[in-house]
């Protein structure tokens, strides 16, 4: 209970742009996770701190937290886990590199719906921007044939050389 706690008020600071508090709470988070051995808890709370490392403007750091998350997904083959870190990394790069940006976002829209996953509110706007900045770069028809793209690749060619983590 007090991770879930902790990860609430991380996201809560996180909303009000209190980001020293909001990594805070999520790492406090995903360390009583951690001990727990509660492996999609941990991954969910990896990509909290990855949004919020791209919130601080950190895109290194936002990948690094949201690759922690995906390896970590794959190996509970988890795939609204799995789903929500391809997303954040999408959204760590979309304006940088929207069209693997929205190829990411089709490989998680593909797992949302063979797992009837639904994408978490607490991140819907991380996600819906993501869309928006790549779709805006590309152009709507581009954007739909990149996510059509996505979706049809697998993780590990969406993500190549992709380890779990230790």
């Amino acid at each position: 209970a007090e991770a879930l706690t902790l990860n609430g008020m991380g996201t809560a600071a996180r909303r009000r742009r209190h980001l020293d508090d909001a990594r805070s709470c999520h790492e406090r988070a995903l360390a009583l996770y951690d001990r727990l051995g509660a492996g999609p808890e941990v991954a969910y709370s990896a990509c909290c701190l990855g949004f919020v490392a791209q919130d601080a403007g950190d895109l290194s750091e936002a990948g690094r937290q949201h690759t922690r998350a995906l390896g970590l997904a794959q190996s509970l083959a988890d795939p609204g886990a799995t789903a929500l870190a391809l997303e954040g990394l999408g959204a760590a790069i979309a304006a940088d590199d929207p069209r693997r940006a929205a190829r990411l976002l089709g490989g998680a829209q593909a797992l949302r719906s063979g797992a009837r996953a639904a994408i978490p509110p607490t991140h819907r706007d991380d996600i819906e921007r993501a869309h928006r900045i790549a779709g805006t770069q590309l152009g709507d028809g581009r954007f739909d044939a990149e996510l059509a793209a996505g979706a049809n690749q697998s993780v590990d060619a969406l993500v190549p050389g992709l380890a779990s983590p230790n």
